[in-house]
């Protein structure tokens, strides 16, 4: 026997022999602590909702289902530049395959095609927890360098350009170099 999964900050988890032939539609929402775990686990200030729809699809005489939806979300970030909140709305859809673990086995890729439908993933225990594959996506539409209105880095480099804004000539690294080879 197989070890339970472990609990997500998100979890929804959907027994896939209870789904029988058709598809089945959830909409999901996290409650305040689990938006705080999610808040900590994908480094947010805050995440203050985080809704979703998700289909959930078996396919007609196999050990498939397929798994599409959409979800919002309202996020603060901290700035890269300044720290200061960066308040976003977050959305996206997404499509996912699951499978039983043998026939996840039988899929094995060994070259990678960009075209190609990703392989399924394996149904864990016989469920699918659909609240971790939306936060998995949720994490993946997040902007990874959120910048406060008017932030820039400053540079820390000689660009070419004094402090009185005339342009300079960049001293050669290998000038010191040069001098040595004509003694």
């Amino acid at each position: 026997m197989s070890a339970a999964p472990p609990a997500t900050e998100f979890s929804r988890s959907v027994e896939v022999a209870g789904l029988g032939g058709e598809p089945r539609e959830f909409a999901i929402a996290a409650d305040e602590s689990e938006r705080e775990s999610l808040a900590r686990r994908f480094d947010l200030l805050s995440l203050d909702r985080l809704e979703a729809t998700v289909t959930v699809t078996p396919r007609e005489g196999s050990d498939i289902v397929r798994v599409t939806g959409s979800f919002e979300a309202d996020v603060v970030q901290s700035c890269v530049v300044t720290l200061e909140p960066v308040p976003a709305a977050v959305s996206g859809a997404f499509e996912r395959t699951f499978a039983s673990p043998h026939l996840c086995a039988l899929a094995q890729v060994v070259e990678i095609d960009a075209e190609q439908e990703d392989p399924p993933e394996p149904i864990t225990d016989g469920s699918i927890d659909i609240g971790e594959v939306v936060a998995e996506h949720m994490g993946l539409e997040l902007n990874p360098f959120p910048r406060a209105p008017g932030a820039e880095f400053e540079s820390t480099q000689n660009d070419g350009v004094g402090t009185d804004g005339v342009s300079e000539t960049r001293k050669n690294p290998f000038a010191i170099l040069e001098k040595l080879k004509d003694r």
